[in-house]
């Protein structure tokens, strides 16, 4: 390795003295007199970590070019500023004039800033530059014939010099000449920001000092923000009131669920590896503990909640059949890490949870590969704000395919999506890296319950953004995302969800826990894109209303109780016959529940015959492949196949969906529900809330029952048996390499695995479908009872005004 560096320093110096006058100033740093050259020796050593990513080169020039630069501008004939990046052209004023010294120090320091400006990003556009160049030519006059990668040697080598010799008068005109070519859009924010704390770097120390002494009283974290007058706290308290009252009547005593919704925000933090997830999250979590453990980093190589409790962490071990399912990977290193994982911590396995101390997670599961074997951890904080919010890191994408639908499976049960991508990838094939990340974004966005992604890029202090660069990529971005949404809603409405944020995490979070930068950033905590994270995101769960079904029921409910109708107003009313349809709801709910799953094996025996369809197929048309004659598109066989899947699994699920909705027992509870039917509820609604109710309740039920069966989940399945086909069998796959047991038993060990995961994951959502449609019948037969029987019975007087009250405080819900 040294022997490389050593190979590598020769080169760059004899590039350097074959056009300079260089010396080495390694052995410099070791002359304990030189204290002074130490601190300029940082400046550079903080220059080249962040302009360039890498230590500086070891060699300057011998004289300070900072002098040749001031005669060479003395030497010109007029007084005009020598040609800057921020204007290519001036006129040549008329009257000329020796420069006075003055002038001559003004136009060097702005020499200086043009030079110090220059980096790998931006050289193919100072080489176009006249002024650069002819401020090269100072020091090297064949500056023009030079190759863009020595001119770059040469430049650094320049750079490093001008830091070296630089004293502290000249740093804040530099300084503001910087300002100037980044407010002009020459170079970047983030450009003028290293090179700010570069020059800077002897206050580098005091600075992190100060940020560390008034860390507490200056900044201030998410969780600690305070809840206290916002809008959501003043609903939640109306709601809390609302309980109070709905306990104390006698016909509402039994619908106090409608105020324990579901109102606690729930936060998923989702993006591919190396993007800062768990980086961020400790960020936003930090609660100012003094003791780091509290404030650490977590890998989610399983989910990771973070909600309100107590102070500890409860790690839920996988089942048997999740890790069986794992074990018959068609990838050997998974079976094989399967199986270890089963011998090794089968005991664990068993016991199936364990509960730990904050401080001593990464010792529990983090320092072994116990971790592996973790369905999810749950973290619990008493920290205020959890009673509000929750946040879940999940792990990063694209993992193995179990893994994927915890992803996505949590991802539809949250309100917020952190989506989080690492700025470097826009350094490379940015449009095919947006084209990806689209796919994704675009299925959350499309979802209905998911009120904002934040898009969030991260480690923009080590990647230039400019301004025009961040508008060009979110264009691209807006376009790509838009192509994929759901054409049945309005487009405009669902992109307004969408919002992009750049940030710092890492900067920030050393920040937040004391660590000193070590000049290794120009940028602090309010630059960081951190708090203006945090403020957006506080605003958006704090200051909209909440507008849940169960509070449009609730408001409904309120208003019935601040009305104090008569006992007479309802004399048409059977309260028998009421009580007749009610029991006929829920005795046609429990056929229901008992035939439908006797639907879904017929659902399953279709679901093998497509399997072994499509395989037989597969292998069919490959063998057709190899016999032919002609050119060998694989290609087209496995798009064909993919195509083929997708719409078969559509076809079944709507199958599935039908089994719902062809029963009669299913048909009677619509009838009973459909405001519009004679046989509904309707004819028993003596007043518009009562008329009101029923239309939220036919409205819910609608929606619940309608969502489609063949979700995203199986999309992803699908995706991954497509990416396993792609790796047995690559486009490029000659005929004779197309072997038994090289492709074709790889191929049928993939189909029968990932049918057996889509097999699972189709199953639960069915079930999960069951047990929605049976909680919300249940929920529907209490708010019938209580609305349609015992309110029509009941006595109970209540205070009008303080409904009142509760109510114009809810009045926004809607």
């Amino acid at each position: 390795m040294k022997s490389k560096k050593r190979k590598k320093e020769t080169q760059e110096y004899e590039v350097l003295s074959h056009y300079l006058a260089v010396k080495n100033i390694s052995a410099d740093s070791k002359d304990s007199k030189l204290d002074s050259k130490k601190k300029q020796n940082n400046r550079i050593q903080i220059f080249f970590n962040l302009i360039y990513l890498k230590p500086p080169l070891n060699f300057i020039l011998e004289s300070n070019p900072f002098e040749n630069i001031k005669s060479w501008i003395a030497s010109q004939n007029s007084t005009d500023s020598i040609e800057s990046n921020t204007q290519d052209t001036k006129d040549l004023q008329k009257n000329k004039k020796i420069k006075t010294e003055s002038e001559i120090l003004q136009e060097s320091y702005e020499a200086l800033a043009i030079i110090l400006t220059c980096n790998p990003q931006n050289i193919d556009t100072f080489i176009k530059l006249k002024t650069f160049v002819k401020l090269c030519e100072i020091f090297y006059p064949q500056a023009k014939e030079l190759s863009c990668s020595h001119l770059l040697i040469l430049t650094q080598c320049l750079q490093a010099s001008l830091l070296y010799y630089l004293d502290s008068k000249g740093i804040k005109p530099i300084l503001r000449h910087i300002k100037i070519l980044r407010e002009s859009g020459i170079i970047t924010f983030h450009d003028e920001k290293c090179i700010e704390a570069s020059l800077n770097a002897e206050l580098a120390q005091n600075k992190a000092k100060e940020n560390k002494q008034n860390i507490e009283s200056n900044d201030i974290s998410f969780v600690n923000f305070n809840i206290n007058k916002t809008l959501l706290k003043t609903q939640l308290d109306s709601i809390q009131k609302a309980k109070k009252i709905l306990k104390s009547v006698s016909w509402t005593s039994n619908l106090t669920f409608l105020s324990e919704g579901e109102l606690v925000k729930t936060i998923c933090v989702v993006g591919r590896r190396k993007s800062g997830k768990s980086t961020l999250l400790a960020t936003i979590l930090h609660d100012n503990k003094k003791d780091s453990k509290a404030n650490e980093r977590l890998e989610s190589i399983a989910p990771i909640s973070y909600m309100y409790g107590k102070d500890y962490a409860l790690a839920k071990f996988l089942e048997f059949s999740d890790l069986k399912s794992l074990q018959e990977s068609p990838l050997a290193n998974v079976s094989k890490l399967i199986t270890s994982l089963y011998d090794s911590y089968h005991t664990d396995l068993k016991q199936g949870s364990q509960k730990v101390e904050l401080n001593k997670i990464q010792d529990a599961f983090y320092k072994t590969d116990k971790v592996q074997i973790i369905e999810h951890i749950d973290i619990f904080s008493h920290l205020n704000m959890f009673k509000y919010v929750n946040f879940i890191n999940t792990p990063s994408l694209i993992p193995l395919t179990f893994r994927h639908l915890q992803i996505y499976h949590y991802v539809i049960k949250s309100n917020i999506i952190f989506y989080m991508i690492n700025a470097d990838i826009f350094l490379q094939n940015a449009q095919a890296q947006i084209d990806k990340e689209a796919i994704s974004l675009a299925r959350m966005i499309n979802k209905e319950h998911i009120e904002f992604v934040y898009v969030i890029y991260t480690q923009v202090d080590k990647v230039a953004l400019t301004l025009k660069r961040r508008q060009n990529i979110y264009l691209k971005f807006k376009n790509a995302i838009e192509s994929r949404l759901d054409s049945n809603v309005k487009k405009d409405v669902l992109l307004k969800k969408i919002s992009f944020h750049y940030v710092a995490s890492n900067v920030a979070y050393k920040i937040r826990n004391g660590i000193n930068l070590q000049g290794e950033s120009g940028l602090d905590i309010a630059t960081s894109g951190i708090p203006t994270l945090e403020k957006t995101l506080f605003n958006n769960i704090f200051e909209r209303p909440i507008n849940t079904f169960n509070i449009k029921i609730l408001r409904s409910i309120l208003k019935l109780l601040a009305k104090n109708y008569s006992v007479k107003d309802f004399s048409k009313i059977d309260s028998k016959d009421v009580a007749t349809e009610l029991e006929s709801l829920k005795k046609h709910l429990q056929e229901a529940l008992k035939k439908l799953p006797t639907k879904y094996s017929s659902f399953y025996s279709s679901f093998t015959n497509l399997r072994d369809n499509l395989y037989s197929q597969f292998i069919q048309s490959l063998n057709y492949e190899i016999r032919n004659k002609s050119a060998f598109n694989v290609r087209r066989l496995k798009t064909s196949t993919m195509e083929s899947l997708i719409v078969g699994l559509q076809g079944l699920a709507e199958i599935l969906q039908e089994n719902f909705f062809n029963l009669p027992d299913f048909q009677v509870i619509s009838d009973i529900l459909n405001v519009k039917s004679p046989n509904s509820f309707m004819r028993f609604a003596a007043t518009k809330e009562h008329k009101e109710i029923l239309e939220s309740l036919q409205s819910e039920f609608s929606h619940i029952t309608k969502q489609n069966l063949f979700d995203d989940s199986n999309v992803i399945v699908t995706e991954h048996l497509s990416n396993m086909l792609d790796s047995i069998l690559p486009n490029t796959i000659k005929k004779q390499d197309i072997k038994e047991d090289s492709v074709i038993m790889p191929i049928r060990e993939s189909f029968e695995y990932y049918f057996l995961l889509l097999e699972r994951n189709i199953s639960m959502l069915f079930n999960t479908r069951i047990a929605l449609f049976e909680k919300y019948i249940t929920m529907i037969s209490h708010i019938l009872e209580s609305v349609f029987i015992n309110y029509y019975t009941a006595n109970d007087k209540t205070d009008t005004e303080m409904l009142k009250g509760i109510l114009n405080e809810l009045e926004l819900v809607n």
